[in-house]
């Protein structure tokens, strides 16, 4: 990619998905990339492994890793599946972190998820860190009590402490 700083791989016009190269999905609210058809892996945008009841991605042979697609990692005794320059992640392949000294994975913008510090919560005005769905504990992110209408953080089988009972092992 021809942006200051990204290393990953080129999509159209000089420039990686995430700066603007490529078509996002066609299906409504996805926006990862499109592969095939107008559509991502996700919605069928790539072949499917032949194997038998396999649902996952065909990666080479037309099937998926688990079942002898695609290339294994060059390091020995690995059985990870290599993504860039014969290695799997955890042995160097894929893009790395930018932060000096690190030597993490990146995710988003270059940055591992140590370096580019928790996402906050989507409420507009809100700091807070993410517990799911792009928002804070307060704003309905997280998990909750199973019990009907119970706003409570749940501790034992899905239930808070109030719902969970008490322990009858006399």
């Amino acid at each position: 990619c021809s942006h200051e700083g990204c290393s990953k791989q080129v999509r159209a016009n000089g420039v990686c998905f995430e700066h603007g190269g490529g078509k996002p999905c066609s299906i409504e609210g996805c926006s990862k990339q499109a592969v095939t058809k107008g559509l991502c892996y996700t919605h069928g945008g790539s072949k499917q492994c032949s194997h038998l009841g396999c649902e996952k991605q065909a990666l080479g042979k037309g099937k998926c890793f688990e079942h002898g697609g695609g290339t294994k990692c060059e390091q020995e005794g690995c059985n990870n599946r290599a993504v860039s320059v014969g290695m799997c992640y955890n042995h160097g392949g894929g893009a790395q972190c930018m932060h000096p000294g690190c030597d993490k994975r990146s995710y988003l913008r270059g940055l591992c998820s140590a370096h580019r510090g928790p996402k906050k919560c989507s409420r507009e005005g809100c700091d807070k860190k993410v517990k799911s769905k792009g928002l804070c504990y307060h704003h309905g992110g997280g998990t909750r009590c199973s019990e009907l209408e119970c706003e409570k953080k749940p501790k034992v089988d899905g239930k808070c402490m109030q719902h969970a009972g008490t322990c009858s092992g006399e």
